[in-house]
């Protein structure tokens, strides 16, 4: 029997398919950090924003996307800033600052520290993701 052209193509793949493979698996652990922010929002419903200490599975998710941290400065340790812009979408930044800082602080000294910390980058992203929100009548 001879094979003709149409039996020597490759199945086509479907598009949708191929794009599901490109994205990220994000890992139970990071996951379990995403979802205690959730928690901390839904407890505190009048704050957009926290800080806290940059978890062990943030460190490894940077790493693993190519924006690995450097290590801390002597001294100080890595701090993840949130901004929640509305329930279930949040924008986090990091920063380095020394280990004894606490993290328990008002409203208005995260905000102000997000504000601090956030580059345009973030400020592109988050303006992006206000407008997607607005436009699926999210916010």
């Amino acid at each position: 029997m001879r094979k003709t052209k149409s039996d020597n193509r490759r199945p086509k793949r479907h598009p949708q398919k191929r794009e599901a493979s490109r994205l990220p698996v994000v890992p139970d652990d990071f996951e379990a950090v995403t979802e205690a922010d959730r928690r901390f929002f839904e407890r505190h419903p009048a704050r957009s924003h926290r800080i806290r200490h940059t978890s062990r599975a943030e460190l490894a998710q940077a790493d693993r996307i190519d924006h690995a941290l450097d290590a801390p400065f002597p001294g100080f340790r890595w701090f993840t800033v949130i901004r929640q812009v509305a329930p279930g979408a949040r924008v986090r930044v990091y920063v380095q600052a020394p280990e004894l800082c606490d993290t328990d602080v008002a409203e208005e000294m995260a905000a102000q520290i997000y504000r601090e910390v956030e580059g345009q980058n973030t400020r592109d992203l988050t303006a992006r993701l206000v407008g997607a929100l607005k436009q699926a009548g999210a916010m």
